[in-house]
């Protein structure tokens, strides 16, 4: 599986980089850059010391590159559709990361749109990164309708991205599943050294624990009293 870098909304999706067999419209070009700037803070000046930081915060960071913007059925620039695709292609594209009405912009200033995220997973990579979009801008300002090769027209464009200093990863799932849990040798349906109070339904549950893959699980009513109880421990001396 090649790289893959996508704009998204999580209903919308435009993936940036060219696959000439599911995504032809737009081609991320070699050479982009990210941006960073320090961490900012702000100090205290004591009178008689030198000023000392207080707080800090990482800045956003932005994202340069260059995009071609094509059409969506290649090899076929010279009907309606394939006159009219690029521009359907750019449009779709500004509506989620450029002017003061742009969704991303929005979701941040109204709320009453869905965030923008700029998704990255490398080659080789399960899972996904999401930078959130707080601010996008498309330079088309010399953009025309130019051939990309003998049979394809479309814009080329420059596109920034202001997006939050840290990447949100995907979702998923920590156990703490080290060996051997202490209290936890299986015995049957209840750990050894455990007995039931009352009648509760009790197993060995392997889908939700904290250690050792596996924990007791005792299911409880209100109707009579019931429970577990650890065994009697003797302390000498």
């Amino acid at each position: 599986m090649a790289g893959t870098i996508t704009l998204t909304d999580g209903v919308i999706s435009i993936p940036l980089v060219y696959n000439a067999a599911s995504q032809p419209a737009y081609r991320l070009q070699y050479g982009g850059r990210l941006q960073l700037q320090p961490t900012q803070t702000i100090e205290h000046a004591p009178d008689t010391a030198a000023p000392c930081p207080v707080i800090g915060w990482d800045t956003d960071r932005t994202f340069f590159f260059n995009l071609d913007v094509g059409a969506d059925t290649p090899n076929a620039p010279y009907n309606c559709q394939g006159w009219d695709s690029p521009l359907d292609a750019l449009i779709a594209l500004k509506r989620l990361v450029d002017g003061a009405n742009q969704q991303a912009l929005r979701y941040w200033t109204d709320g009453d749109v869905r965030e923008v995220f700029l998704q990255t997973q490398l080659d080789g990579s399960s899972n996904i990164v999401s930078h959130s979009v707080k601010l996008g801008f498309v330079d088309d300002g010399g953009a025309f309708y130019g051939q990309f090769n003998k049979s394809e027209i479309g814009f080329d464009v420059v596109v920034s991205l202001r997006v939050a200093p840290y990447g949100q990863g995907s979702t998923f799932t920590l156990n703490n599943a080290l060996g051997g849990a202490p209290g936890m040798m299986q015995g049957g349906a209840l750990a050894t050294g455990l007995s039931v109070v009352g009648t509760p339904s009790n197993s060995i549950d392997t889908d939700i624990y904290l250690m050792g893959g596996r924990s007791q699980k005792i299911i409880t009513d209100n109707s009579t009293a019931e429970g577990f109880e650890t065994g009697l421990v003797t302390l000498a001396g």
